[in-house]
């Protein structure tokens, strides 16, 4: 904080201290907590999903109640005005300070919505906002808290119509996060290349689907010669509302690991992952609507071969974000066409009941065990299975 906006703060707290008191005081009574939705991310607006599961099977008292905040900048208004519905929502003008001083002192810890946990580094405490892991069964019991209306269903639909499809048409959604999003200044571990998505397209397209790319970052065009095939990054009309109806129409999803891929999580399209690496944040994931997933290679030039994953979950080298903190010796491989090509095969197949799960998940085991060492038992998902048996070497 600049001297100013430690100034502003001080000014906020004693003009807020008697509500600050209120909520301390009340806690045995009526339990408040306070939730920010960093709203400038899909994937932070999308989780308060998880929150409204929770409540309605009751994991939440009649007096407990979360007030939330989000910030300015926001990623898509339709979904935030959605969940302005669903939610309490307050000025963060007036919310925002006190969250801030409920972090400096452990006791009142327990007025934040998400987890907190001691950042060694920085020698403060820090809110974890991935707050993803209710059961499985409750998103899988509950219909998506996102209500379209009619109007906007013939919106929707009309939309469609006028890129050649139609209700009886078969939708698979693509997608990935590129270099230019939130236009970066650092090449991020979850970038990946669209163009690799190709053949799994095709392919699609020429067996009964029709296939939808999605996103607003307008990069890597390609053309695919036939009316099957809709690319609405490059559409004339996108809309924040259309960003979360297209996926709502579809099958499942194929996209990388951004928060692109949870508005089909809240609509509960299932979803298949692609170049995935973060493994250390599979755990504290929802497996819900997300059953299979092909992560990435790490090469190492002096080795002159790929790392094993045992070898990668020892060394962390999956546990950074941005790729200018793996070391310069290695090199972050995304997957390639062929591999998503036999992934999205796999997936239909799964869908279809044709694909076992448990059959698969148990000539797995061995590397979910030792994936358990590292960070914890994790149910309900399998690696692509052409992947896992194409790279035996990786998962020993």
């Amino acid at each position: 904080m600049t001297y100013i906006s430690k100034v502003v703060f001080f000014v906020q707290i004693i003009i807020y201290s008697p509500l600050i008191l209120f909520i301390v005081i009340i806690w045995p009574i009526f339990r408040i907590r306070i939730g920010v939705i960093k709203s400038r991310s899909l994937g932070h607006i999308a989780y308060t999903e998880i929150y409204l599961c929770d409540k309605k099977f009751g994991l939440y008292k009649k007096n407990e109640v979360v007030l939330w905040y989000h910030h300015r900048e926001i990623a898509n208004k339709y979904l935030l005005n959605q969940r302005k519905k669903q939610l309490i929502f307050l000025p963060g003008i007036l919310l925002y300070p006190i969250r801030e001083l409920f972090l400096k002192y452990k006791f009142t810890h327990k007025h934040i919505y998400y987890k907190v946990e001691y950042d060694e580094k920085n020698k403060i405490y820090r809110e974890i906002s991935e707050k993803l892991t209710t059961k499985q069964e409750f998103l899988k019991q509950s219909a998506p808290f996102i209500k379209f209306s009619n109007y906007e269903i013939k919106i929707g639909d009309d939309y469609l119509k006028k890129n050649f499809i139609h209700d009886t048409d078969k939708i698979i959604v693509f997608g990935s996060r590129s270099p230019i999003y939130r236009d970066e200044k650092f090449v991020s571990v979850r970038n990946s290349n669209i163009k690799n998505q190709i053949e799994a397209i095709k392919f699609v397209t020429e067996n009964g689907y029709i296939a939808i790319r999605v996103g607003r970052d307008k990069i890597d065009k390609f053309e695919i010669n036939t009316k099957k095939f809709f690319d609405y990054t490059f559409a004339d009309h996108q809309s924040d509302f259309l960003d979360v109806y297209l996926q709502a129409k579809a099958k499942f999803m194929v996209c990388g690991n951004t928060g692109l891929n949870e508005i089909a999580m809240i609509m509960r399209v299932p979803r298949l992952i692609v170049d995935f690496s973060n493994f250390n944040l599979l755990n504290i994931t929802n497996a819900a609507y997300a059953p299979m997933y092909l992560p990435k290679k790490l090469y190492s030039k002096e080795l002159k071969k790929n790392l094993t994953y045992k070898e990668i979950f020892q060394k962390k080298l999956f546990e950074v974000s941005i790729v200018s903190e793996i070391p310069n010796d290695l090199q972050l491989i995304d997957n390639d066409n062929q591999e998503i090509l036999n992934a999205t095969k796999e997936m239909i197949k799964l869908l279809e009941n044709k694909l076992d799960f448990n059959a698969e998940r148990n000539k797995q085991n061995s590397f979910w065990n030792m994936y358990a060492k590292f960070y914890g038992q994790k149910e309900g998902i399998i690696i692509s299975p052409s992947f896992f048996h194409s790279n035996p070497e990786l998962f020993d």
